[in-house]
């Protein structure tokens, strides 16, 4: 299986499981630090991705090191704005996406995007850069759909609320099979999403599984023809050329 996106949050004890497991990934870092702790410890199938997440926004990174800290790995993000879950100014957010994207375009890389109440300006930016391979991570707003479905550039990754959040169930039954993604978001993501304390390893592939298997149902797929599919997905997403 493959988990599209996720945050270790430090912990090697995920990053392990995933590989013992079989769980491709791309781990997400947040900063240089996190970086080299993912790094550390990812193995063959985990890929790393790095961008200033918009709730970071506000956080003094010279050019020269936000280019070293994009560099260093095959994919940038998250990156994206934010009105909804954080107090950073959309004003500082903004020109600090635009200078990732900026980045990502020069550099040939694929990028993984956050939007949450700024999907009509977020989706308006993206139509700039049809080159790129974006994907949209745990879309979860009922508007605009259709509009970034039309993107013939753009991915999306069905979060852990794809069986109550009537958003993103909508958005699973739509989006084309060769654009769809699973994704966890990581431990802690899963604990909000399920609206649970604690989520356990073991918690956390049943849930993958799960999610893997309502999207084969629903798409009218077995459960092996859709892991090829997210296979070849993955291959295609990170090869933009």
């Amino acid at each position: 299986m493959i988990d599209v996106h996720c945050h270790a949050e430090h912990n090697a004890a995920f990053i392990r499981f995933q590989h013992a497991h079989h769980i491709h990934s791309i781990l997400n870092c947040d900063s240089p630090e996190e970086f080299a702790f993912n790094q550390q410890y990812a193995g063959d199938g985990q890929r790393l991705s790095c961008g200033i997440h918009p709730w970071h926004a506000d956080q003094s990174i010279t050019d020269e090191a936000l280019y070293q800290f994009l560099s260093s790995a095959p994919v940038i993000g998250e990156i994206g704005l934010d009105r909804v879950w954080t107090t950073v100014p959309l004003g500082v957010q903004r020109p600090v996406f635009l200078k990732q994207l900026s980045l990502a375009q020069s550099m040939h890389k694929p990028v993984i995007i956050h939007t949450k109440g700024c999907e009509a300006e977020v989706l308006k930016i993206i139509q700039q850069y049809p080159d790129l391979h974006i994907l949209v991570h745990w879309y979860s707003s009922p508007d605009y759909q259709e509009a970034y479905l039309a993107l013939p550039n753009v991915y999306f990754s069905i979060g852990p609320d794809f069986d109550t959040d009537p958003a993103v169930m909508a958005l699973a039954l739509k989006v084309p099979v060769d654009r769809l993604f699973v994704e966890s978001d990581g431990i802690a993501s899963i604990a909000w999403a399920r609206h649970q304390e604690t989520v356990s390893l073991n918690d956390y592939e049943t849930l993958l599984r799960e999610s893997y298997r309502q999207l084969a149902v629903s798409h009218g797929m077995t459960m092996t023809s859709i892991e090829t599919q997210i296979g070849m997905n993955l291959t295609e997403f990170l090869n933009r050329d």
